[in-house]
């Protein structure tokens, strides 16, 4: 069926077409608050999206449910087929120059990818599931009184995607088969004493990863939850954060999402103007022609893209385009190397750097579904460890502060500036770890920003922040990305309060 449909779109003047076949996308979601369970819900969908370009202009269309004879699934696809062709006929008038598709270079014909993993969270019983959140959001309360809200929740996710293309000039068509997937767990605690809220968790996204249910093994859940209501009673109690300049040290759970938020600054197709939406744009293009020699940060940062490493929801194989997927430095010893680029992407930006600097796509296009087109989208955009540790760091700051856990985030719409509020930090004094104090967030300039981080601790403090609802797009697409990070030090940063700005 999928051959027939590649004929029929090639027979009818279409250059390139792939298409994409969602089998079976699962999904399940539990959530337990204050011991109860406030929701459960269990879904799965399927379906398939067809793209061709044609006259140099896209096409695109979809359907749903492929549950249905499949009389009906031939009929649903050929109509689909038919729809991609007419838009790309239609749009390739308006077009003030065709689409042109970077070479492939040498990749396979027929390929498989499996996301690697133990336990299958949809084999485990739902009630067994419950009980260890119940637990859970047990563990997370005391007879204080205080611990107004607690929750747990457990998402798992599992998708198969079939995808075919033909391409005119190359002589055989590919296949590709990938199934992924992820399982995350949370913990949220809220306090309360008088007029004083504060909370605590693990930050953006929880504890995630790429895999099986085998993951919530490894983990002591009573310690975290333990730990999590502790830091929300110290909280309570624990002086206000003082506005100014000061050394900070960040810690994972928050650090992945500030490289997540700079990431999206390294979107082609934000360079080229395309990406308006999501707070759109990006500083980069102020620097993009210097690519290759411009500082973008101190000699310590090298941050990379890197599609292949175990355990990030920013993992597969191949992208929605075909390009096998790729690890490589965006920064490279503090200068800018690379940005995320598409097949049809690569000649624009060359022009809009004035010379032949990328040569190929570097694999970053995905779709959120077979109901969209393939965006170019961060896949594991990481800062690489150091060679210190986090006592290393911590013994370098005569006054400075630790920061953890993602309170609030705010950026320009050009990503270069930006606001972080946090939800625990501690005083540093004399290279010791001192009093927590409350409300503490940060700002600043990424470019001033990152030129002064001046040391990452090593491999073994990494900790990979796996986010499942990066958005982007109009209409929008919710994306998965991993960010991995170690403990950092950025000397003078402003420090503010949360309270005293009014934010929460």
């Amino acid at each position: 069926m999928i051959d027939d449909v590649l004929d029929f779109v090639e027979k009818h003047g279409a250059s390139y077409a792939d298409v994409r076949l969602y089998l079976d996308d699962q999904g399940e979601s539990l959530s337990v608050k204050n011991e109860v369970v406030e929701s459960a819900s269990i879904g799965s969908e399927s379906g398939a999206g067809v793209r061709v370009l044609k006259n140099g202009s896209w096409g695109f269309a979809s359907f749903s449910d492929l549950s249905r004879p499949e009389s009906i699934c031939r009929h649903e696809l050929f109509a689909a087929a038919r729809e991609a062709l007419a838009l790309a006929e239609t749009s390739s008038r308006l077009r003030s120059f065709p689409l042109e598709l970077a070479p492939l270079g040498n990749v396979p014909l027929v390929a498989n990818y499996e996301t690697s993993y133990s336990v299958d969270p949809f084999s485990v019983p739902i009630s067994e599931k419950i009980a260890l959140l119940k637990d859970a959001c047990a563990a997370l309360n005391d007879a204080s009184g205080k611990i107004a809200v607690r929750t747990s929740e457990l998402t798992s996710g599992r998708f198969t995607k079939m995808w075919a293309a033909f391409e005119r000039g190359l002589p055989q068509r590919r296949y590709i088969t990938q199934t992924f997937r992820s399982c995350a767990f949370e913990l949220f605690v809220l306090a309360i004493d008088g007029d004083e809220v504060q909370e605590r968790s693990f930050g953006h996204g929880g504890i995630a990863h790429a895999g099986g249910l085998e993951f919530i093994h490894t983990l002591n859940v009573q310690d975290l939850a333990t730990q999590l209501r502790s830091e929300a009673h110290e909280l309570l109690t624990a002086p206000e954060c003082e506005p100014g300049m000061a050394d900070i040290i960040i810690l994972p759970h928050h650090l992945g999402l500030h490289v997540h938020e700079t990431g999206h600054a390294f979107e082609g197709d934000r360079l080229l103007g395309y990406e308006q939406t999501y707070v759109g744009g990006t500083f980069i293009n102020e620097i993009i022609a210097d690519i290759g020699s411009y500082p973008f940060g101190s000699e310590a940062v090298n941050i990379v893209a890197e599609a292949t490493f175990p355990g990030g929801y920013g993992t597969f194989a191949f992208d929605d385009e075909g390009v096998p997927a790729q690890s490589f430095h965006l920064v490279e010893q503090g200068i800018i190397k690379n940005v995320l680029t598409s097949r049809e992407t690569v000649q624009q930006i060359n022009r809009r750097i004035g010379r032949n600097y990328f040569t190929q796509s570097n694999g970053t296009m995905r779709a959120a579904s077979y109901t969209r087109m393939p965006l170019i989208r961060m896949t594991n955009i990481s800062l690489l460890p150091g060679n210190v540790t986090l006592s290393d760091l911590i013994g370098r700051l005569d006054r400075g502060l630790l920061l953890e856990g993602t309170q609030s985030w705010s950026m320009s719409e050009d990503r270069k500036n930006f606001d972080f509020g946090v939800q625990y930090a501690r005083e540093i004094r004399n290279g010791k770890i001192g009093r927590v104090v409350r409300n503490a967030g940060y700002t600043g300039n990424n470019l001033a920003f990152w030129r002064s981080c001046e040391a990452i601790a090593g491999e073994n403090e990494a900790y990979m922040l796996n986010v499942p609802n990066c958005g982007k797009g109009m209409p929008g697409q919710s994306m998965s990305t991993g960010h991995r990070t170690s403990p950092a030090l950025f000397r003078n940063v402003e420090v503010f309060n949360r309270k005293q700005r009014g934010g929460s």
